[in-house]
């Protein structure tokens, strides 16, 4: 197996080494509770600027059919499952198709300022860059290649 999997089966391994340490598991699972809550907190702001009236369950609601949304294969980025799960979701508790996909829409490009800018940030702060980053990859893909 080990050869098979080489590096990855190794890495994976390692992920799994969580389960064995139950303070560190119980960690994880806060962050994860902190993570949706925020998550919720975030979309039922975007959710008020199109439904006034939107409560709370219909951030989880659509936050969970984007979850189960993310995995129909589709385009990077998930650029129209995305869509497609969070209006359909949001035209069951509103019936208004239009404001409903219009949020989904407005969703997920807010999602992706958040994280570009807060990446962009990052890069930035470990004197990286973008290009950078690739041609590092690029080189670590060739050299995997050359000793496999």
């Amino acid at each position: 197996m080990q050869r098979l999997g080489g590096n990855v089966l190794r890495s994976f391994l390692e992920g799994l080494a969580i389960l064995t340490d139950g303070w560190l598991f119980l960690r994880v699972l806060l962050l994860m509770a902190i993570n949706w809550a925020l998550a919720i907190v975030q979309f039922q702001m975007t959710l008020l600027a199109f439904f006034p009236n939107a409560q709370t369950v219909w951030a989880m609601f659509g936050l969970g059919a984007v979850a189960f949304g993310g995995a129909v294969p589709a385009l990077p980025g998930g650029v129209g499952t995305y869509e497609a799960s969070l209006a359909g979701a949001l035209t069951l508790v509103t019936s208004d198709a239009a404001r409903s996909l219009a949020t989904a829409i407005t969703a997920h490009v807010l999602a992706y300022l958040v994280s570009g800018v807060l990446g962009i940030y990052a890069l930035s702060t470990e004197g990286e860059t973008l290009s950078g980053v690739y041609q590092q990859l690029v080189k670590f893909r060739q050299s995997n290649q050359a000793n496999p």
